[in-house]
């Protein structure tokens, strides 16, 4: 807290770049203070898996709230029912709309529902999936907030689709160490959910590379660093 309060005497701190960009005065001094992952926990949980090994398990973890795009992957997967795969949803609520989304796009009998886990068993079952989504849309309540989900979901290795809300595009590089696409784009979704499916050895790559960039950068050590980097300029 103490260096927070540093950097706000130095100029004006914000969670992402947007907010900085729309709610500053021209001239001003910024600081974007990212929040960090939980990288010495993401390295020793071990992955626990929900399917066999040759069924690809997407997973959404969250909750059902507009601002999530949950309607858009269930939209997104229900145009690409050929592929084979299995979605696992870890909700903290909205279980009910849930429900009556997956029936709506025919795809209950495709999905694996859990609710309500502990921080750790999420992260557990993060890492024994094979894609993790992030598909928010772009609206004033992802567009200013850190994506933190995003970050963690790299921290666990497991290949990650994201919507280009926010600052996911720091985080996730198509053709690096993920996929973005456009926020509230189904089609553009599920083109990105198939080639990851098809594409084993991509996952593999992507996934790898999100960790260790994670590792690189975003680990709380690494936050305290940059924090401390700022106290020592003011």
């Amino acid at each position: 807290l103490e260096f927070r309060r540093v950097l706000f005497r130095s100029g004006v701190t914000g969670p992402c770049s947007a907010l900085l960009r729309d709610y500053t005065k021209t001239g001003q001094s910024t600081h974007i203070l990212y929040g960090g992952a939980p990288i010495e926990r993401l390295c020793v949980i071990q992955p626990k898996r929900l399917t066999s090994e040759e069924i690809p398990l997407i997973v959404y973890a969250g909750n059902g709230r507009y601002y999530q795009g949950i309607d858009d992957l269930l939209a997104s997967l229900s145009t690409i029912k050929e592929e084979q795969w299995k979605l696992l949803l870890i909700l903290s609520s909205d279980e009910q709309g849930i429900d009556i989304l997956l029936k709506k796009y025919g795809i209950k009998e495709r999905c694996i529902l859990r609710s309500k886990l502990p921080q750790d068993d999420v992260f557990s079952l993060v890492k024994g999936s094979d894609i993790a989504i992030v598909p928010r849309p772009d609206v004033p309540v992802t567009r200013y907030a850190f994506p933190s989900k995003l970050v963690e979901y790299l921290g666990t290795g497991t290949a990650v689709i994201s919507t280009d809300v926010s600052d996911a595009k720091i985080f996730v590089k198509t053709g690096e160490t993920g996929w973005l696409v456009p926020p509230s784009d189904p089609q553009k979704l599920a083109e990105a959910i198939r080639d990851a499916l098809q594409h084993p050895e991509k996952r593999q790559k992507y996934g790898n590379r999100g960790r260790e960039f994670v590792k690189e950068n975003m680990g709380w050590n690494k936050i305290i660093a940059k924090l401390q980097i700022g106290r020592a300029h003011v």
